[in-house]
């Protein structure tokens, strides 16, 4: 008994589905020729899929199996499976970019067992978002152990969207003793910017690093480190039995001088103010 293969494959259209009317917008494959399927640009992480239906309008069942090539970020699935007669069956075809690239009429072969041969040809682009922050990592250096009324260290962190789509950011920092983040942006709609305040005040003296990481789209990360070294306070009187410094008696109208030396044998220069106490003289 002599028998015949009628399957029609259709891809569906770059944003599109093969539910309900949407299936009309599809492109029918051709047996044999260069099929073309455009993923568009797709974010490092992320997976976009095209879907294949696959409808017998024969009388048998048929076979099919597909060959992926060797891109391990290009799969099929199923890879093969039966279309029983009068049925419809749907395989999804994805592209999960790793790094930034370019899928360039890369084959996909569907055949169809004893029956004929569909090639694909994928193009796509690896997208990396064009988010761009006013530094990649930053070091504050050294820094004097915060003390009550010591003004922190500072610095602005600006972000900017470069690309031409909207983007969720989030941050996954979470505030340190040590290291604290103004509010990140939620959301960054194209050409926007947002500026954030990172504050340095070291606790002990000790080298300090921390990474601010900021997840795009929940896809893709960027992690900026923030070191720092927290260094000791250390203003000393030169002579330490000047503590406390003797006048002697006065007469009236008399002034006397005495000389204090100070020394910093900090790291860093430190800002002196002498201020008189206010307080009650003993007569």
């Amino acid at each position: 008994e002599g028998y015949a293969i009628h399957e029609a494959l259709t891809v569906e259209s770059a944003g599109g589905d093969l539910g309900g009317e949407s299936a009309a917008r599809g492109m029918e494959l051709v047996a044999g020729s260069p099929n073309p399927v455009d993923f568009g640009q797709v974010l490092i992480n992320e997976r976009c899929i095209r879907q294949v239906s696959f409808v017998n309008s024969g009388n048998i069942n048929f076979d099919f199996a597909w060959d992926c090539g060797s891109n391990p970020r290009v799969s099929v699935k199923p890879e093969s499976a039966t279309v029983a007669k009068g049925e419809r069956l749907v395989c999804e075809i994805a592209y999960a970019p790793t790094a930034a690239e370019t899928l360039d009429n890369y084959r996909v072969t569907c055949g169809i067992i004893n029956g004929r041969k569909y090639n694909l040809h994928l193009n796509g682009v690896g997208h990396k978002p064009r988010l761009s922050f006013s530094f990649y990592s930053y070091n504050f250096g050294a820094s004097l152990v915060h003390q009550p009324g010591m003004s922190p260290r500072s610095v602005t962190l600006t972000c900017t969207n470069e690309d031409d789509k909207e983007f969720a950011i989030d941050c996954l920092f979470e505030s340190t003793p040590f290291l604290t983040l103004s509010s990140a942006p939620t959301t960054l709609a194209p050409g926007a910017s947002c500026d954030m305040t990172v504050t340095f005040k070291p606790r002990e003296a000790q080298a300090y690093r921390a990474v601010l990481p900021f997840q795009i789209n929940g896809l893709y990360t960027v992690n900026i480190p923030v070191t720092g070294e927290g260094v000791p306070l250390r203003l000393e009187l030169a002579n330490p039995a000047q503590t406390v410094v003797n006048f002697g008696s006065l007469r009236g109208g008399q002034q006397v001088t005495r000389d204090c030396k100070l020394v910093n044998r900090s790291k860093l220069a430190v800002e002196v103010s002498l201020e008189p106490k206010i307080g009650r003289a003993h007569v």
